[in-house]
């Protein structure tokens, strides 16, 4: 039995059945399972709950240990576990999002992303449209970039529960990212 403490609700695919594939559906439930559990864990040990320490480092390992299959999982890997592990989740997240807009969401966040201004090296300035049009071939600059904006760029467009996958992605990969390159 596993002692990591299991996130307070069970964790679901905000993705209406038949929406997206079943595979890429069973793959957002693993990759949101491990990332809720992270985040508990983490909760649990800001608020001093005891035994908290531990359950956070073996959700650690389970997060590091994370594997995303193929055709969802970011390649090459980069040599940083944490790196590794986020841009798969990123880039199977991101298929699963655009897979699931029409196509007059599809042209919107095309133009949304246009919009979002580069940052240094962590946001680039995004072509919408290969965004949209090639969502499991981008770079890993463009996957980071979108893994902390998606979360604001998404407002109001998609249902809550998709924007809430976002805001967990960029929580854990503000808090695992690794900045040295």
């Amino acid at each position: 039995m596993s002692t990591i403490a299991e996130p307070s609700a069970i964790v679901a695919s905000p993705f209406a059945d038949g929406s997206i594939p079943s595979d890429l559906q069973a793959q957002v439930v693993h990759i949101r399972t491990c990332l809720t559990t992270w985040l508990k864990a983490m909760e649990d040990c800001r608020k001093k709950v005891p035994g908290s320490a531990e359950r956070l480092d073996v959700a650690m390992k389970s997060l590091v240990d994370l594997e995303v299959d193929a055709p969802y999982a970011f390649t090459p890997a980069p040599p940083y576990k944490f790196r590794r592990v986020l841009l798969s989740c990123t880039k199977c997240f991101w298929i699963a999002l655009v897979l699931s807009l029409t196509p007059d969401e599809k042209k919107e966040m095309e133009q949304r992303l246009a919009l979002v201004p580069p940052f240094g090296a962590r946001v680039p300035q995004f072509d919408g449209q290969k965004c949209i049009q090639e969502p499991g071939s981008l770079n890993e600059r463009e996957y980071e970039g979108l893994m902390r904006t998606v979360h604001l760029v998404a407002i109001g467009m998609v249902p809550k529960e998709v924007g809430k996958i976002w805001r967990e992605i960029g929580e854990v990969g503000v808090q695992t990212w690794e900045e040295e390159d």
